[in-house]
């Protein structure tokens, strides 16, 4: 914690089981709604329903939020990155887009009813990317679609982030002694 009213919130990890919407509310519900945040990320994605949660959470919060991105902000991780009222990005970290997935399975009528949901899930993570970025939806579609990955300054350069700070190590998390 840098202040009494400042806290610092990790979200390292998968969005929905490292990373909770109840985790995020939890913490901010400790320090108050007028409370200034930092939080930092670092993670390959995960749950869209999840990262939707956290992002409107972390949006609705009174105080002023600050997204650190340490290491990655993949899929659901880029979509919480959004949130903050700035957004800063280590120089050796990276971004990744894509449209929403799915990996059930069922027959020809749940695929028809999963494709449209899905249609409507990456439409609005486009509209919450374009919002941010301030460029045309289509535009952020078609990012999404191609599967991009954006360095540092890439994303900078298109408004995905509005500063990048010094590299940040970030511990490893795998245990490679097994």
């Amino acid at each position: 914690m840098a202040t009494a009213t400042q806290t610092e919130i990790v979200a390292y990890g998968t969005v929905g089981t490292d990373i909770t919407a109840q985790m995020v509310s939890d913490s901010l519900s400790v320090v108050g709604p007028d409370a200034d945040v930092i939080m930092r990320v670092s993670s390959n994605g995960g749950s869209v329903f999840e990262g939707f949660a956290i992002y409107n959470r972390l949006k609705q919060h009174k105080g002023h939020v600050v997204v650190k991105i340490d290491g990655a902000a993949m899929s659901a991780g880029a979509l919480i990155a959004m949130a903050g009222d700035e957004i800063w990005m280590a120089g050796n970290a990276m971004m990744f887009l894509h449209d929403a997935l799915n990996d059930g399975g069922g027959n020809a009528q749940e695929h028809r009813a999963q494709a449209a949901l899905l249609d409507q899930l990456s439409d609005n993570i486009a509209g919450i990317f374009a919002e941010r970025t301030g460029r045309p939806k289509a535009q952020i579609a078609r990012m999404m679609s191609e599967e991009t990955w954006m360095n540092a300054e890439d994303a900078k350069r298109l408004g995905f982030v509005d500063a990048l700070t010094e590299e940040t190590a970030i511990a490893a998390e795998f245990d490679y002694t097994s």
